[in-house]
């Protein structure tokens, strides 16, 4: 036969591309494929030059190897992808089956990968990291969902030979019994961030250091108060009573008292996590809180009360006594709404100018009860202004150093004459009231501190008087005037029944053009 033309023909199925393996979005885990062609429905690879190759047994292509457990579930047990940098996101499922274990059964590592570093996105699915499963690698995270798990083996993420500065921040939001093997972060720096009631079955972690960071509310027992000195304010310091925990918070608490006869109760009320928590104080009443002069008439040596209303209106009365040449002196004073002032109720003793020295007895009764005493005199007011530090540096904070001399040099000037009248009326000349100090050498007379007094007057220039002087008068009542002359007596004429100082109207005395106005002088409250 002649030699003819022979047409063979051969049908390609198309080019099937590679695609990588992916974790759809309900986190299932699809398998991706080799590229190849297929030859009368057989797989062949193709070559670099675009021909047909060999016939492939497998063209599944994925980066973890698959072992199917007893329960029907999968367990990872090698990855076989590329180099991971970044994040190994564990999928959930596989073929339509959770995957619930990582790692294999001979305590191999999951992956091979030296040094690269990586986070660990875990899920709900995963219950168990199977020992060495991460050892020598450099899981810098653990992350995602990690509600079920709830087992992690021996070394599951040592680095054993490492440098003891490797941190690995691992997050576990499983609350039960989490049964972990020994030396999981051996050599670790750790921060372990879980919930107060995630339970381990060993702590034997050996890791370098571990920081427990709780990331659910804390659970606080009853706090620790702290009080100021004087129980104005609280503190309420709460502990979590987590061992692992012990966080600590203070917050400010609200204080409020109580006065009863005899003792003060306060009470601080504070809040936390809805739930309320109080704490309460008992002290003595001082009832007594402070003392000052005035220089009105006699001396007035007055006491300050902290009272209630109702103890006034049940009948507060103060009962005064000190003895002078073994003679007993008395006087009383029935407190009213009329003796109440910022610092408190006022009672004042009068006392002669040559009695400075003598210890005047206070005794406070409310309805006929006897409540407290206290014990104060002249020289004990004059003591704490010329000698207390703590006096002079509160007083010129708030007035000045200028009105602190001026004090001074009244005060001075009321124990010389003191002295001199204890002299003149034989009262107590053992203890002379400017006496057994270094407060001065020179006897100081009234006149003397004129210069220094004359800024406590008001300016009345604009009144027709000019400013002369001022005296202390230290006869049989004390009193300080200041002297002026009337350079018009038509303007003072039409003013002279309103003239105050420091706001209070004082009473004026005339001789010829010169007039004189006679002021009480309050000395400072001293609180002691």
């Amino acid at each position: 036969m002649p030699e003819s033309d022979v047409t063979v023909s051969a049908e390609f199925s198309p080019v099937i591309p590679a695609r990588e393996p992916y974790i759809d979005e309900s986190g299932a885990y699809r398998l991706g494929n080799i590229e190849y062609v297929e030859v009368d429905g057989e797989p062949f690879s193709i070559t670099e030059d675009g021909t047909i190759g060999e016939k492939l047994d497998d063209v599944t292509l994925s980066y973890f190897d698959f072992m199917l457990r007893s329960d029907d579930t999968y367990q990872i047990t090698y990855y076989t992808g590329p180099k991971i940098d970044g994040e190994l996101v564990i999928p959930k499922t596989f073929i339509g089956k959770p995957i619930t274990v990582l790692g294999n059964n001979d305590n191999n590592r999951l992956y091979e990968s030296g040094k690269t570093q990586f986070s660990l996105v875990l899920n709900e699915n995963i219950t168990e990291i199977r020992p060495y499963t991460f050892y020598v690698l450099y899981v810098t995270e653990v992350t995602g969902d990690t509600s079920g798990l709830n087992k992690i083996g021996n070394y599951a993420f040592s680095w054993a030979n490492g440098p003891g500065d490797y941190k690995i921040d691992v997050k576990l939001d499983y609350e039960g019994m989490i049964t972990v093997g020994s030396e999981i972060f051996n050599h670790d720096v750790v921060s372990l961030r879980i919930k107060h009631a995630s339970k381990f079955s060993s702590a034997s972690f050996c890791a370098q250091h571990v920081d427990y960071i709780i990331t659910d509310a804390h659970i606080y027992g009853n706090p620790a108060w702290s009080w100021a000195d004087d129980h104005s304010s609280a503190t309420a310091t709460f502990t979590c009573t987590d061992s692992r925990c012990k966080h600590q918070e203070t917050v400010d608490a609200i204080v409020t008292s109580e006065k009863q006869t005899g003792k003060i109760t306060y009470t601080a009320t504070t809040e936390m996590n809805g739930r309320t928590y109080t704490d309460t104080k008992e002290t003595d009443r001082e009832y007594f809180v402070g003392h000052s002069l005035s220089l009105n008439g006699d001396i007035g040596v007055n006491f300050y009360l902290d009272l209630t209303d109702r103890e006034i209106a049940d009948g507060a009365k103060v009962d005064f006594a000190w003895t002078v040449n073994g003679t007993e002196k008395t006087s009383s004073v029935t407190l009213s709404a009329d003796d109440k002032y910022a610092c408190g109720y006022k009672a004042t003793c009068n006392v002669a100018v040559a009695e400075m020295t003598y210890d005047v007895t206070a005794t406070l009764s409310i309805g006929g009860e006897v409540i407290k005493t206290d014990t104060y005199s002249v020289k004990n007011y004059a003591d704490t202004i010329l000698t207390s530090d703590d006096f002079r540096t509160k007083y010129i904070a708030e007035k000045g150093e200028e009105k602190y001399d001026q004090l001074v040099a009244l005060v001075k000037t009321m124990l010389d004459y003191g002295s001199k009248a204890q002299l003149t009326f034989d009262r107590n000349t053992d203890a002379l009231a400017n006496g057994g100090t270094d407060y001065f050498t020179d006897t100081v007379n009234a006149s003397d501190i004129a210069s220094t007094m004359s800024n406590m007057t008001e300016n009345l220039s604009s009144y027709g008087l000019e400013y002369t002087g001022t005296t202390i008068v230290y006869l049989t009542e004390t009193s300080i005037r200041h002297y002026y002359t009337i350079t018009d007596q038509d303007t003072f004429d039409l003013v002279k029944d309103n003239i105050t100082f420091d706001g209070v109207k004082v009473g004026y005395t005339k001789k010829g053009n010169e007039i004189y106005f006679e002021r009480r002088v309050s000395l400072p409250l001293i609180w002691m």
